[in-house]
């Protein structure tokens, strides 16, 4: 699914709320196989006992949950991620939701076609703790003039 969505279309303090999705073992298993020969403390506890989840893969579900069921935007283009925080451990059976807050929007100084927006993530888990922050820096087009 497609879209078109210019810098104009951006409303400061606009916010939206994904899906939940629970962190599991297997979830831990996959992420450190991507990693591979990178040097990844395996983390070993009972069946009963929750794991800690490493940052990179909190970063991840943020990432992916704040994808799923939203439009690809076609007049937008990740300009990159400032601002990582994690407050809080996550660990497995935590269920993750990220809110998306349009933070600012500032045409962009170099380029006349382009507004900067800022979404600002906030992965929180059930107890509404938030877990991650981070600042979503977008360079999104604007919307064409009219043909004279």
């Amino acid at each position: 699914m497609f879209t078109q969505l210019y810098y104009e279309d951006f409303q400061q303090g606009a916010i939206r709320e994904t899906s939940g999705r629970t962190v599991t073992a297997t979830d831990l298993a996959f992420h450190r196989q991507h990693l591979k020969g990178a040097d990844v403390p395996v983390a070993t506890a009972s069946v009963h006992e929750p794991l800690p989840v490493p940052a990179t893969l909190v970063f991840t579900f943020t990432i992916g949950l704040t994808a799923m069921g939203a439009p690809i935007n076609g007049a937008a283009f990740t300009y990159g991620y400032d601002r990582l925080q994690f407050p809080i451990a996550v660990k497995t059976g935590d269920t993750l939701h990220v809110r998306v807050t349009v933070a600012e929007c500032t045409p962009d100084p170099k380029r006349k076609n382009f507004g900067r927006v800022i979404e600002r993530c906030q992965t929180l888990n059930q107890r509404g703790e938030v877990v991650f922050s981070c600042d979503h820096v977008l360079m999104v087009e604007r919307r064409p003039l009219p043909a004279e």
